[in-house]
């Protein structure tokens, strides 16, 4: 919803959402099957706009019976298991994102702040990075997907490789917090 609620266009006629339909009839066309999968959901009737409501446009919007919105709540293990087993992500949640990443799953993020290139950065996959602002909506993104997609399997590859060295870094950075907090 953040990248939704920043691009211009309403439901099926905003540039996000046309993003998104685009790259997954593209995916289809070469025998993917696509899961739409929300990651914030208001549980209880708040009126507030959550990722389902994409989800579901998307799903309708694509009309093919190969692309599905996960739309059942569940819980993020769940989520993150279901992540695992995909051949690539395409998101705009950053957790999604950092689900796949952790474990080997090359990522391209349709995002709508510069912490998505970050994230990506450590993997080699910054360049797949676009923020709302570097102009979703058009050929820009379709020409940027349809390269990281024929490159998926060496791109998978620069993950697996890079992940030892991010753990090792994260674990050290969890250290050096434990340590700052028993000093206190």
């Amino acid at each position: 919803m953040r990248v939704y609620e920043r691009s211009q266009g309403i439901g099926t006629r905003n540039a996000y959402v046309q993003d998104l339909i685009a790259v997954s009839r593209r995916l289809l066309e070469r025998g993917y099957a696509v899961l739409f999968v929300p990651h914030e959901v208001s549980l209880s009737d708040t009126g507030s706009k959550d990722d389902r409501l994409l989800c579901a446009l998307l799903e309708a919007a694509v009309g093919d019976d190969r692309a599905k919105a996960f739309l059942d709540p569940a819980p993020a293990a769940e989520m993150k298991a279901v992540i695992g087993k995909t051949a690539c992500v395409i998101g705009s949640r950053f957790h999604a994102l950092v689900a796949a990443l952790s474990q080997g799953i090359p990522c391209m993020a349709l995002s709508w702040s510069h912490k998505y290139r970050e994230l990506l950065k450590p993997f080699g996959l910054e360049k797949y990075a676009v923020e709302s602002v570097d102009g979703v909506g058009g050929g820009a993104v379709i020409s940027l997907f349809d390269e990281f997609i024929e490159g998926v399997p060496a791109l998978k590859a620069g993950v697996e490789s890079a992940l030892p060295d991010v753990r090792r870094l994260a674990a050290e950075t969890f250290d050096l917090t434990a340590e700052a907090l028993q000093r206190r």
